[in-house]
C-alpha cells in the first residue's frame, strides 16, 4: 500500500504539473473591437469574406466570420468551410509523420524502396529521393506551380486520384533534374508542388490505401474535423465561392466552382483541401501543443521533426515555414490557389497563434490578411 501511495502522490503531482505548467494566454482583445477591424479591412481592401483566429494551445482567444460567402450573396460564418491552399501541405506531412510513427515508413525511406519496379526506367538521380526531401522541397523535382505545368496532367486517363497518383510519379521521375538556382541554393530549398504527389503516392503505396482515405482516418477523424477535397462550393453550394478578377473591367466576381479550373487530384496532396476555421483551428492547436510538448498522441520531437528539421540550412521543414523570430520560434504557411488565401503564424514559446482566411486572393487580399494577423499578434509581442 505504501508504493500505491507513493506512486499516487508521484502521478497527483505529475498532472497537476501537466495541466498548470502551460503558459497562460490572457484574451487581449474583444470581440467587437476584432470585428470592426476586420470589417474595416474588408471595406479597404475589398475582401468579400474574411474568417480570423488567435488562439493558445488550449483556448480560442478571438474568433471571428465576417463578410460574405459570395459577392451579393449570405454572410460567411466560422463554420463556413474555406479553401486553405498550400496550407494542406502541413497536414500532408502530418500524415506521413503518422506513418513514420507506425513504422510502415521512415523519413529516409526512398524512392527504390517503395518503387522498385520503377528502377529500370526512370532517372537514376531521383533513385534516392527520400520521404523527408520531397516534404521539405530538397529535391530536384520540377516544381508543377504554373497553369502550364498543370495542363501538362491532362495527359493521364486514370480516374482513380491513387492511380493517376501512381502513374504521375512514374512519368515525372523520368524527367530531367532540375538544378538549384543560386537563389534556392541560399535558401536551401525549392518549392514543388509535384515533390508532395510523389510522396503521397509513396504513402499509398505503402499502405494500399489513398491519399485521401488516409487524411480522413488519420488526420481528420481523430482531430474531429469536417474536410472536404476541392472548392467547397463544387461540394455544396451554401459554401463560400472563392473569388477572381474579371479581366474585362478588373473586378471582383464569383469564380464558378463547377468550371474547369480546378486542381488536379494528383496535386491535391499539396493543397486542395477545405474546412472551416473552426475545424482548422484544431490542427494548429495540435501543433502548437505538440511543440510545447502537451500532446498526449505525440512525443515532443515528432511536431520538432515536422517545424524544424532543416533548419538552419534551409528555412522549409515538412510543410511548415520556420524561423527563429520575434524571439520566438515562429513556424508559418501561406496557402492560395488564386480564389481563396490562407495565412497562418504559431510563435512556440508565446503559445500563440493565428489563422486568417478569406475567399479571395488578390494582392490586396494578402496584404489585408496580413494587417489582422500583426493587429492580433501585436499585443501579445510587448510582453
Amino acid at each position: 500500500m505504501k508504493h500505491i501511495a507513493k506512486f499516487l502522490l508521484i502521478l497527483i503531482i505529475t498532472n497537476s504539473y501537466s495541466c498548470f505548467s502551460q503558459k497562460v494566454v490572457e484574451k487581449k482583445i474583444n470581440s467587437d473591437s476584432l470585428k470592426i477591424y476586420v470589417n474595416k479591412i474588408i471595406a479597404e481592401y475589398e475582401i468579400p469574406g474574411i474568417q480570423a483566429a488567435l488562439v493558445s494551445g488550449d483556448k480560442i482567444l478571438n474568433v471571428v466570420a465576417e463578410g460574405v460567402k459570395k459577392i451579393d450573396g449570405d454572410s460567411i460564418s466560422v463554420n463556413s468551410k474555406m479553401h486553405l491552399g498550400s496550407c494542406g501541405k502541413a497536414m500532408t506531412g502530418y500524415l506521413a509523420g503518422i506513418l513514420v510513427q507506425k513504422k510502415l515508413l521512415n523519413w529516409n525511406t526512398n524512392i527504390k524502396d517503395v518503387f522498385p519496379e520503377f528502377k529500370s526506367e526512370i532517372n537514376q538521380e531521383f533513385m534516392d529521393l527520400t520521404l523527408k526531401s520531397l516534404l521539405s522541397h530538397q529535391s530536384k523535382i520540377p516544381q508543377f506551380i504554373t497553369g502550364e505545368d498543370w495542363k501538362l496532367l491532362d495527359r493521364f486517363v486514370e480516374k482513380d486520384p491513387k492511380a493517376r497518383r501512381y502513374a504521375f510519379a512514374k512519368w515525372i521521375l523520368k524527367k530531367e533534374a532540375v538544378p538549384f538556382d543560386s537563389t534556392e541554393t541560399n535558401a536551401g530549398f525549392r518549392y514543388s508542388n509535384a515533390g508532395y504527389s510523389i510522396a503521397a503516392a509513396m504513402m499509398e503505396k505503402v499502405t494500399n490505401n489513398s491519399w485521401e482515405q488516409l487524411m480522413k482516418d488519420e488526420v481528420f477523424e481523430p482531430l474531429g474535423i469536417d474536410a472536404i477535397f476541392g472548392w467547397p462550393a463544387r461540394t455544396d453550394k451554401s459554401e463560400p465561392f472563392g473569388h477572381i478578377i474579371n479581366e474585362k473591367n478588373q473586378t471582383l466576381i464569383p469564380h464558378n466552382p463547377n468550371d474547369e479550373y480546378k486542381i488536379d487530384p494528383i496535386l491535391s496532396p499539396s493543397g486542395n483541401i477545405s474546412m472551416s476555421v473552426l475545424d482548422y483551428i484544431k490542427f494548429i492547436q495540435k501543433n502548437l501543443n505538440g511543440l510545447n510538448g502537451f500532446d498526449n498522441e505525440y512525443p515532443k520531437d515528432f511536431f520538432e521533426f515536422l517545424h524544424y528539421t532543416n533548419r538552419p540550412e534551409s528555412e522549409y521543414s515538412i510543410g511548415w515555414y520556420s524561423v527563429e523570430q520575434f524571439d520566438d520560434n515562429l513556424s508559418s504557411h501561406t496557402g492560395s490557389a488564386d480564389t481563396f488565401y490562407c495565412l497562418n503564424f504559431l510563435l512556440r514559446k508565446h503559445n500563440i497563434a493565428v489563422i486568417v482566411i478569406a475567399n479571395s486572393a488578390t494582392e490586396q487580399t494578402k496584404n489585408g490578411a496580413e494587417k489582422i494577423r500583426n493587429y492580433l499578434i501585436r499585443p501579445y509581442l510587448k510582453d
